[in-house]
């Protein structure tokens, strides 16, 4: 029939380990950026997480479906901009499935394994750097999860929050094995990064698969911060 019935452990399945973790760390604060219509926000309800959510959604087809989803949810608060390194403007690349929309050109490697990503035209958005609207976005003694899914413009975003990642009690990225995008910062650059910025690796899941070859393309990283980031 196409199913595959595991048991839910907590220890091994992997959305459940994930629901662990934000209640270990009791998380009361996620900010969601890359949220495109919210799929992430609504699994973290699945999951009983209960606590504020804060969309980051720079697409405005994306932030429209993004604003209905949050409409009935007074915990989850939606802002339209994306988050980077820099405060500004830029333009991003805008694909035809609207998930793999980037401001980073893609490579073919990622077109030939999805042709339904092909970037079909672009948008300028805004951009502002996480640690000058943190006041905003997090209150006083706020448990932070921070998730970034943003079509290999990760490192951007943890430069862009250098200001304020010793208050960021865990970091959830999903990041290449190998680019994707061009300029991409893959898996093997981004792990020596976040430990520079002080967090250890403490979960990986695999996330997304070449369908003609199965080859491992995109994996989950969850990360917790052991110190404050390094002045280097």
């Amino acid at each position: 029939m196409g199913w595959d019935i595991v048991q839910y452990r907590p220890a091994t399945h992997p959305l459940a380990r994930r629901a662990r973790l934000l209640k270990d760390y009791r998380i009361d604060l996620v900010l969601d950026v890359g949220a495109n219509t919210g799929q992430y926000a609504r699994q973290l309800r699945e999951l009983g997480y209960k606590g504020r959510i804060v969309s980051f959604e720079p697409l405005s087809s994306a932030v429209a479906e993004l604003r209905r989803a949050a409409a009935y949810d007074a915990n989850w608060q939606v802002r339209n901009h994306a988050c980077g390194a820099e405060n500004g403007k830029r333009e991003i690349r805008v694909a035809a499935n609207n998930q793999s929309s980037s401001f980073l050109p893609m490579k073919a490697e990622h077109l030939d394994a999805f042709p339904d990503s092909c970037y079909i035209g672009t948008e300028v958005v805004e951009i502002k750097r996480l640690d000058t609207i943190f006041e905003e976005v997090a209150g006083p003694g706020a448990k932070i999860w921070l998730k970034l899914d943003v079509q290999g413009f990760e490192a951007a975003v943890v430069e862009g929050s250098s200001g304020c990642l010793e208050r960021i009690r865990a970091i959830q990225a999903e990041v290449s094995l190998q680019a994707m995008y061009e300029g991409e910062t893959t898996l093997i650059d981004f792990l020596p990064l976040m430990t520079q910025k002080g967090f250890l690796l403490v979960g990986l899941e695999t996330y997304l698969s070449d369908p003609s070859t199965s080859h491992l393309l995109q994996v989950e990283c969850i990360f917790r911060r052991t110190k404050c980031p390094s002045k280097k």
